[in-house]
């Protein structure tokens, strides 16, 4: 698009959209501009333009504006659930074992986000350690077997990794529906108790721009022995964004209450460690 768009001149055979187009004033050639060039004024202020005998602009006025994107959030941060009951400190996010406690309600993970990048990214983790907190401790061993991990795959794909005591599951969602880079997702990670002999671990993801559901995967799986309350989690990764509400509901130690967090990612979040963007764009279009 450009200053000319309206206008054809017949050159060589053909009908052609001038790149420049002069007039003659004051014993002078006076050019109105290039097609994509900036605004040409007169002395006297305004923009040079040609018109119709009835008055109507022929040439289009450049205007320029900045767009304001979403704000976002961005990186990986630690938001921490941290506060005493019974006089014993509850640290972050507890996924208490569904086989001992009677009022379980189930725990999840809900963000809106984006990944900018074609690698794995971290999502969400939590898992514990007997060093005190460090994330490069969060790996499962014979000393520290209980973790979860959400991650969003280079393939598309989102998994869930479960370390407790028994056993080491990990599901990942299905091939034939991959999520795409730079697209926001709704994404919900939930356990849904079933009986004090299973739950239903389920995966759904909504298009933010579409409001269509690409994923509502779940798997029946048996009893999580999987408690502690000694945690240290991580949110995020690099190139993972987030915007709108984060919301964790796990369960707290030792009341085994549901506890409800939720942050706005389309707020400055740097306080636990993210970095808080506002992007913007400058559009140009020819009027």
């Amino acid at each position: 698009m450009g200053r000319y768009d309206r206008i054809k001149v017949y050159h060589n055979g053909q009908w052609k959209t001038p790149t420049e187009i002069k007039v003659r004033s004051g014993g002078a050639w006076v050019s109105l501009g290039t097609q994509d060039g900036e605004n040409q004024t007169t002395a006297g202020g305004g923009v040079r333009h040609l018109y119709r005998y009835t008055k109507a602009r022929i040439t289009k006025e450049k205007r320029g504006t900045w767009i304001d994107l979403p704000p976002y959030n961005t990186g990986q941060a630690q938001i921490n659930n941290t506060r005493t009951e019974n006089g014993r400190t509850v640290y972050n996010y507890q996924w208490m074992p569904l086989d001992n406690y009677s009022n379980y309600y189930g725990h999840s993970f809900e963000c809106t986000a984006l990944k900018a990048d074609s690698y794995d990214r971290l999502l969400f983790l939590i898992g514990s350690t007997t060093t005190g907190g460090s994330l490069s401790n969060l790996i499962p061993d014979a000393q520290n077997p209980q973790l979860i991990k959400i991650v969003w795959h280079a393939s598309g794909q989102i998994s869930v990794r479960i370390n407790d005591d028994a056993e080491t599951v990990t599901l990942y969602t299905a091939a034939e529906s991959p999520l795409s880079n730079n697209t926001w997702y709704r994404i919900k990670v939930a356990t849904e108790y079933l009986s004090r002999y299973g739950y239903r671990l389920r995966i759904t993801v909504i298009n933010d721009d579409t409001g269509v559901t690409l994923l509502n995967q779940y798997w029946d799986l048996g009893p999580l022995s999987w408690a502690g309350n000694n945690k240290t989690h991580a949110i995020g990764d690099t190139n993972i964004q987030f915007k709108n509400t984060l919301r964790i509901i796990c369960c707290s130690y030792i009341s085994n209450t549901d506890t409800d967090v939720q942050k706005d990612m389309s707020s400055n979040q740097s306080i636990y460690g993210f970095q808080y963007a506002m992007p913007s764009y400058y559009h140009i279009d020819w009027v």
